[in-house]
């Protein structure tokens, strides 16, 4: 089923109407770029300027293509700055006892927000909050192991004038 869907995507140009989708998401950024058109009305929207028989509603298939269209650009910032303390954090987390894992769960979480909606999905939350939270406790406990007061009493005698 995946191998089918790839061909048709490579061969026969056909991207599940994405196609003609993201120029009207694009559209609509467009026309209401600063506060977008609200959380309802955005999927009607979609709707009004494609020819998508059979919908009432149309998700714009991207999490943050929903957030700029539904909360336009200035509702948009919290999003991006919290996907921006995600990947900081994660970025930091590499040098931990888990390695690239962390990144690589972010990563792999974000690029599913961008082929399908996961705001309204907890997962998506969860792997930005724990991602978030972890690293400065991680970042902490480094800087105390690295920069930890060496007191003279704890220095073997003989060894002090060295």
């Amino acid at each position: 089923m995946v191998k089918a869907r790839w061909q048709r995507a490579l061969e026969g140009g056909d991207l599940s109407e994405r196609e003609v989708l993201y120029p009207r998401v694009l559209e609509m950024i467009r026309l209401k770029p600063l506060f977008g058109w609200g959380p309802i009305e955005n999927y009607v929207a979609v709707v009004e300027g494609t020819n998508f028989p059979g919908y009432s509603l149309r998700s714009t298939e991207n999490t943050f293509a929903w957030a700029i269209t539904s909360l336009g650009l200035i509702g948009s910032v919290p999003l991006f700055f919290i996907v921006y303390l995600a990947v900081r954090s994660a970025w930091r987390l590499r040098r931990g006892p888990l390695g690239w894992t962390p990144m690589a769960v972010l990563l792999t979480t974000v690029t599913f927000s961008c082929t399908i909606e996961w705001q309204h999905v907890k997962v998506y939350w969860l792997v930005l909050a724990l991602t978030i939270s972890v690293a400065p406790e991680y970042v902490r406990s480094q800087s105390a192991i690295r920069h930890r007061p060496v007191l003279r009493s704890s220095i073997p005698e003989g060894l002090d004038g060295c």
